[in-house]
């Protein structure tokens, strides 16, 4: 697959509220893309009392996809998905 775009609305510590609420944690969403062999992975519905995004999607490993964050107005082709790897940490 070329892009999986997924909600991921809790961070990973939180698996049990996410299973209870009917929602993925980060890893998860991650998880499920690198088992479809995504290229690129688009993680969307974020909860505003959870502002912070989990450190390990900025580290990125050869052969693993690219993760980004989707956000207001915000306008990726995914061709230029790679290049959201660069604002990671600006996002985290």
């Amino acid at each position: 697959a070329t892009l999986l775009i997924h909600e991921a609305t809790m961070d990973n510590v939180q698996v049990e509220m996410v299973r209870a609420k009917m929602h993925s944690a980060f890893g998860q969403a991650i998880d499920i893309g690198k088992s479809m062999n995504a290229r690129n992975i688009l993680l969307t519905h974020f909860l505003a009392r959870y502002p912070k995004m989990p450190p390990s999607i900025s580290e990125h490993q050869a052969g693993d996809p690219v993760v980004a964050f989707a956000f207001d107005h915000a306008n990726i082709k995914i061709g230029d998905m790679w290049k959201m790897g660069a604002y990671a940490r600006a996002i985290e």
